[in-house]
Order: structure tokens, then C-alpha cells, then sequence
């Protein structure tokens, strides 16, 4: 008995000592990378899920974490009710966009947003009315609250109306990887996160949009039409003191190095 109460103190110990982290899983992958060279360190420990940026916020309003990932401007969190008047922080780490994905092996080599839409309505539903084989286009959205489905709502124009998905996901990586293995799947997903896919050899490409090419020179000057996203840590109030310096090691060299290192863009 004694044992069991002491198993439990300490564990309550470390969950109060743990940096908890939930939200956007788009740069959950920097998230998880710097909490290791962290808590080698022995500066903290680090506990951290994804399931979007609008959970990442619902979690920090009621208590379940300490910081939300969130990839997007806070001023678009219109659908989150509870956030109004909310005295939230922002500590952005690094720079990210989104992509029109392809497999490797689609001709296809530029999405503009009308053929977009088309293909989002169901209007378009064979690749060979967009100059490929007869085969049926199988598209890969993003689930309802995840911020890149809202963006590719706003993007073609389709916010408020239901979607053609043939298959719904959550985490960026369920949608490369399922992109990867189709050659007639398209998705709307991370750059950052596709260019790290890539790394790792997932057979994925991303298209050019209204002529401009997804890198993040074209982002940060504003010429890619899908335009720049922050990759944004949030505090309810002022960040405590262990969150203080996980933010700081983020923002140091060493952090930067990781967000560049994972495919993402460090801070200008």
C-alpha cells in the first residue's frame, strides 16, 4: 500500500512538472524533436498530442494543457466561441504553408483555384479531364476543425458546403502517406511537413498554384497564393516559468535549427 502511494505522489509530481503540449499536428514533429534535445538537456519534461489547432486551444481554456500549437492567425478563430475575451499569448516559432499534393508518378504539375474547387465539388472526377489517365481522382481532406481544412474551404471558396472526400483524415502524415501509396490521390496539406515526407522518401510531390512554386521565398513574400501560415505557441496569460523556457529554446539557434531541420521555415 505504501508503495502504491508513493508511485502515485511521484507520478503527480511529474505530471505537475511536465510542460504539456496539444494541438496543430502539423509541427507536432518540431514539438516532439525539441522535447527530446529539452529533456536531454534536463531542462523539463514534455508531454505533447495533436488533434488540431482547434482542440489545442479548447485544451489550453479548459486546463488540459499549458501551451496550444496552433498553425494560424489567432484573429481566425472564429470558430472557437470560447476563446472570446480570452487573454491568449502568442509566440510564433517558424513559418509554414500549404500545398496541393500529388504521388510522384501524376503528370499534373500546377492546381489553380478554380480547378481546385472543381475538383472539391465533384464537377471534376476523372484525371482525364485534367489531361491524365481514366481513372477516378480520390481526394484526401483534412477532417472539420483542423486548420487546413479551413483554409482550403477559404482558398476555394467552399466555406459552409460539404466537400467531395473520399477519405477524411487528421494528422498530415495519414494523408501523405495515404497520397504516397495512391497514385490518384490529392490532398491539401503542410509544405513543411510534405518536404520532410519527401526527405524520408514518400513517393509525393507538391504542385505549382497560379504559377508560383511552394517554397518559402515565395511565402514569405507573399507571391504563393496559399499563402503563409505561423506556426504559433499559445499561453493562456503569461507563460509559466518551465513554458518560459521551452519557448526560449525554440527560439534560440538550436530550436531554429530543428524547425529548418523538419522542412519548415525558421523565423526571418
Amino acid at each position: 500500500m505504501i508503495g502504491v502511494l508513493l508511485f502515485t505522489s511521484w507520478s503527480m509530481v511529474v505530471a505537475q512538472e511536465a510542460i504539456v503540449i496539444s494541438g496543430s499536428s502539423t509541427f507536432l514533429p518540431i514539438i516532439r524533436q525539441a522535447a527530446e534535445q529539452f529533456e536531454a538537456k534536463g531542462l523539463g519534461k514534455v508531454q505533447s498530442w495533436g488533434g488540431g489547432s482547434h482542440v489545442g486551444i479548447e485544451d489550453l481554456l479548459q486546463g488540459k494543457n499549458s501551451i496550444a500549437m496552433v498553425s494560424r492567425e489567432l484573429n481566425s478563430l472564429g470558430d472557437s466561441p470560447l476563446a472570446l475575451g480570452a487573454e491568449l499569448q502568442t509566440f510564433t516559432i517558424g513559418i509554414d504553408g500549404n500545398a496541393v499534393v500529388v504521388n510522384q508518378d501524376n503528370p499534373l504539375k500546377e492546381m489553380d483555384r478554380k480547378t481546385l474547387r472543381s475538383l472539391l465539388t465533384g464537377e471534376v472526377r476523372l484525371w482525364s479531364q485534367l489531361g491524365g489517365s481514366e481513372r477516378p481522382v480520390v481526394t484526401v481532406v483534412k477532417e472539420p476543425g483542423r486548420s487546413i481544412r479551413k483554409q482550403l474551404e477559404q482558398y476555394a471558396g467552399l466555406e459552409g458546403e460539404p466537400l467531395k472526400e473520399d477519405y477524411q483524415v487528421g494528422a498530415n502524415v495519414e494523408a501523405l502517406i495515404f497520397v504516397g501509396a495512391d497514385p490518384d490521390a490529392i490532398t491539401f496539406v503542410s509544405i513543411g511537413a510534405t518536404r520532410y515526407a519527401q526527405s524520408l522518401g514518400v513517393a509525393v510531390k507538391m504542385l505549382r498554384s497560379d504559377g508560383y512554386e511552394p517554397t518559402f521565398s515565395n511565402i514569405l513574400s507573399n507571391r504563393y497564393p496559399l499563402g503563409k501560415r505561423p506556426l504559433n505557441l499559445v499561453t493562456l496569460g503569461n507563460p509559466g516559468v518551465m513554458e518560459q523556457r521551452f519557448i526560449d529554446f525554440l527560439l534560440s539557434r538550436e530550436g531554429q535549427e530543428i524547425v529548418k531541420a523538419l522542412g519548415y521555415a525558421p523565423l526571418p
